[in-house]
């Protein structure tokens, strides 16, 4: 619940155990540091996704043995999900918007993917978006000519990325930019737009994770420490 920041009434804080006990605390400031990884950057399908055939969320390969999985995405993520289902008995196919695989993949795993692409062990439709899905088969669209293929598939594994979730800062009256989810917020201190919330970490890149890691990211401590320090004062510090 909101107040008036870290100079005037402060928060009142309501939490939840996972065993259902429920605590309240109070608290001049608020820093809201929750990530990146809030909810999937889903696909747009055609008759959405019925028998829940798109799974965001990758362990391990075991469950799909011999069944055929497409993997969607031209990140590091995807191109290790993609080699992990080839070398344990999955049929495994890629799909990417792109014509390249992204900047971000570890260089020593990008001769591997590239060479079980080459060789066609591992099918890549590159500039290409997942359409639709039917029983048994989903379809691919390539963007520059709109050319549809079917292919068998039983699972989707979307690698797309993360996006934060933003429902505690929209609910304190934080504004986030629209086109980039950037929340407002003062750089220098990283106070938002309402006096006594702060952002630190990946948070503060909006959909841009790749913004913001911990050796740049643990500053938004110091800076946040030091404004709260100048605004209680030599005295009340504690």
């Amino acid at each position: 619940d909101g107040g008036e920041g870290a100079g005037g009434s402060g928060f009142v804080v309501r939490t939840r155990a996972r065993g259902g006990d429920e605590g309240r605390l109070l608290a001049r400031a608020v820093v809201i540091a929750t990530g990146g990884f809030g909810e999937p950057n889903r696909l747009e399908l055609e008759g959405g996704d019925p028998e829940g055939r798109v799974i965001h969320y990758y362990k391990d390969p075991y469950p799909f043995f011999d069944q055929d999985v497409m993997v969607v995405g031209g990140g590091n993520s995807a191109a290790e999900v993609a080699l992990e289902l080839y070398r344990n008995g999955v049929r495994v196919r890629m799909v990417h918007f792109l014509d390249v695989f992204d900047r971000g993949v570890k260089p020593w795993v990008r001769p591997d993917i590239d060479n079980r692409i080459a060789s066609g062990e591992i099918p890549m439709h590159w500039g290409s978006r997942v359409a639709r899905l039917g029983p048994g088969t989903a379809t691919i669209v390539r963007d520059e000519d709109g050319e549809a293929t079917e292919v068998a598939n039983d699972w989707v594994l979307a690698m797309t990325g993360w996006r934060p979730n933003r429902a505690l800062l929209h609910g304190l009256g934080v504004e986030t930019d629209p086109e980039t989810g950037i929340p407002a917020h003062d750089p220098a201190t990283m106070e938002t737009n309402v006096p006594g919330v702060y952002i630190a970490g990946v948070i503060a890149a909006g959909f841009n994770a790749n913004k913001i890691f911990i050796e740049n990211g643990r500053e938004h401590g110091e800076l946040i420490a030091g404004h709260l320090a100048g605004r209680l004062g030599p005295g009340r510090q504690r």
